[in-house]
């Protein structure tokens, strides 16, 4: 089990920001920040965020429905984040999407429930 990530951004302030709203569709919001870092979670802190060598990696948020995912991605697109692959349902209880941080991470929201015969 995941217990949280530790990621390195180049710019703290641009990344807080870009955080606080792509995550708040999901219920995940800014818990605490100082000169060195933010840490985002919900009752739990999940994500610790300071600035230093960035190193791409990829990670996955879990929706509670379809529509957190579809919101989650129009953040993105209303932040102007580079966008990789639409909301879509990758397998019977894989509903995603995919997009870029502003430093290159590949972030995703996920919703495990079944989709319908169209999708």
């Amino acid at each position: 089990m995941l217990d949280h990530l530790d990621v390195r951004v180049r710019d703290l302030s641009r990344s807080i920001e870009f955080y606080k709203e792509i995550l708040a569709p999901l219920e995940i919001a800014l818990r605490s920040q100082d000169a060195f870092g933010a840490i985002f979670g919900d009752e739990k802190n999940y994500i610790w965020l300071g600035e230093g060598k960035v190193k791409r990696i990829h990670f996955a948020f879990m929706a509670n429905s379809r529509a957190q995912v579809e919101e989650f991605w129009q953040v993105g697109v209303e932040l102007g984040a580079r966008l990789h692959s639409a909301p879509a349902q990758q397998e019977a209880n894989y509903y995603a999407c995919y997009l870029f941080d502003p430093d290159g991470h590949l972030i995703e929201a996920v919703c495990h429930e079944k989709g319908d015969e169209n999708g």
